[in-house]
């Protein structure tokens, strides 16, 4: 598998992104889906294919719960992809992987270090086609600015996404301009989506998902701290790595598909993962994010994709996760499920932080063998009082401590203890006994106010001690995690020091160099 989820039947696409009409105060990005590598037509019956509709606020406001009787019309038809063997700077195409409305995607080979990359190249077929020269260009000149906003957009993003290095997010390589378009590399991730993974897990499928989706929150935080959504989250763009089964984000797309439709009235979503806001209905945040997340696992527990937004507000009810998959599921973790699917953006959680405890509440009792779905009616109100166990544990165990905190604690408390010994003699020597009152008291002050500076000067060396070598062993950490995820360019470490840290450090390199040449190795080995 790639960057993106593999192909699949026109019968089982039920979750194409498609576009939809916005109202008048749309806009905010959205995500590029280019994974279908058949051409979808509106009419064909697929209730979900990418198609264009008029514009919610040109209908009177009597009809917009009668938005989905609009005709429809398909995407144009598709633009030739790049063929087999084309180069791009050191990458050669080999195959297409994926084609949307937006965008195409291909496997290639990086021909300087010998390894398999997708490819994403921007083309909004809307608004621009690939002429004879291989290049790409709009269809007339009233599109030329609207297809540079995009590009421009696409490369803004593409740098973003760029700087994120964590191993539940598709990692994205570099970035660069050809054929007067963009393209962005990525790695080759193999693997399945969710939706295939999931449908072939047994009875541990609750424990490995999870498992599985605590670290996945952990990227989706890294990605919302850097001020990003994702905004397309759903069973497809969340692949399952093949070698540690790890669950990774894909589809960091366009950004540039908003602005590069002919009618910029009308928004890009997938119906039942999108929430009202991304249909231009509100402010969108990391709430969003999770009101699609949540909408995944919905399907996961009910088999089934809630109803699309527009259906939820002019009506349609949706079937609480509580009662979908009561006595299937733990009951604090459907509880979560519902609670992120709120319609108004207020009531769900505004943080995958605030969001992670209740929806991974269940997992101790799965892990030590104890069904979830059998704990307690008022079992979704204990996460409460296992944060407050949590923070004691963390304010009264010296051992859960980081390192920042550990170092001033012990320098304080050194002054302390000789601030003890120095009283202690005092009293033994009977010195206090023969000096008037006035001079004992001007002497304790000279020595306490000597102690306090000594004590501040204690805690504040610890501190710069502490955050000196924090910073270098997280640092050590995070590549020594990257060699476990076999990502051994993101492995090595400068971490600019010369003791012993330093040594451990060029050490460590020297291994991962190690273990790149091996890889190498294998890889020749393997073609011969």
């Amino acid at each position: 598998m790639t960057a993106q989820p593999a192909p699949h039947d026109e019968e089982d696409d039920r979750d194409s992104t498609v576009v939809r009409p916005a109202t008048r105060f749309m806009t905010t990005r959205v995500m590029d889906e280019a994974t279908r590598l058949e051409p979808h037509d509106a009419a064909a019956g697929d209730p979900d294919a990418t198609v264009i509709r008029p514009t919610l606020h040109r209908l009177r406001d009597a009809d917009r719960t009668r938005a989905a009787d609009v005709p429809l019309r398909p995407l144009p038809r598709r633009s030739p992809a790049l063929p087999r063997g084309a180069m791009l700077h050191e990458y050669r195409i080999e195959r297409l992987l994926g084609q949307g409305g937006f965008g195409i995607t291909y496997l290639a080979t990086d021909l300087h270090l010998d390894a398999q990359v997708a490819i994403k190249e921007y083309l909004p077929e809307e608004i621009a086609f690939r002429t004879h020269d291989r290049s790409v260009s709009p269809h007339a000149s009233e599109h030329v600015e609207r297809y540079q906003q995009g590009l421009e957009n696409f490369l803004v993003e593409a740098r973003t996404l760029a700087s994120f290095r964590h191993p539940n997010i598709v990692r994205v390589a570099r970035f660069f301009e050809a054929h007067d378009t963009a393209y962005m590399v990525l790695e080759y991730e193999r693997g399945r989506s969710l939706r295939k993974w999931w449908q072939s897990q047994g009875a541990e499928g609750e424990r490995l998902l999870l498992e599985r989706l605590h670290r996945l929150l952990d990227g989706l935080a890294v990605v919302h701290a850097a001020g990003y959504l994702h905004r397309d989250i759903k069973p497809d763009n969340i692949q399952v790595r093949s070698d540690d089964g790890r669950f990774v984000l894909l589809d960091f797309g366009s950004a540039g598909q908003t602005v590069a439709l002919a009618d910029q009235d009308a928004v890009v979503v997938t119906p039942g993962y999108a929430p009202l806001e991304q249909y231009g209905a509100g402010e969108q945040g990391p709430w969003s994010d999770l009101y699609a997340l949540a909408a995944t696992l919905y399907w996961v527990v009910a088999g089934r994709k809630p109803p699309d937004a527009e259906s939820r507000a002019a009506g349609a009810t949706l079937v609480p996760a509580v009662e979908a998959g009561r006595g299937h599921f733990g009951p604090r973790f459907l509880a979560a499920i519902d609670w992120a699917l709120q319609m108004d953006p207020s009531a769900r959680p505004r943080s995958v932080e605030e969001w992670r405890p209740q929806l991974l509440a269940d997992l101790g009792a799965l892990r030590s063998g104890r069904p979830a779905a059998s704990a307690s009616p008022d079992a979704a109100e204990r996460p409460r009082a296992e944060r407050v166990q949590r923070a004691l544990r963390r304010l009264f165990v010296p051992a859960v401590w980081p390192l920042t905190v550990k170092l001033p604690v012990l320098a304080l408390g050194g002054v302390l203890v000789v601030a003890a010994l120095l009283a202690a003699g005092w009293r033994l020597s009977g010195l206090h006994d023969e000096l008037p009152a006035a001079a004992t008291a001007r002497l304790a002050t000279l020595v306490l106010t000597a102690l306090g500076l000594a004590a501040l000067l204690a805690l504040w060396v610890a501190l710069r001690v502490a955050r000196g070598l924090a910073r270098p062993l997280r640092r050590l950490a995070a590549a020594a995690e990257a060699v476990r995820d076999g990502d051994h360019a993101r492995a090595l470490v400068d971490i600019g020091r010369r003791d012993e840290l330093g040594r451990v450090a060029r050490a460590f390199n020297g291994m991962v160099d190690m273990l790149r040449q091996r890889e190498r190795e294998r890889r020749r080995g393997g073609r011969s």
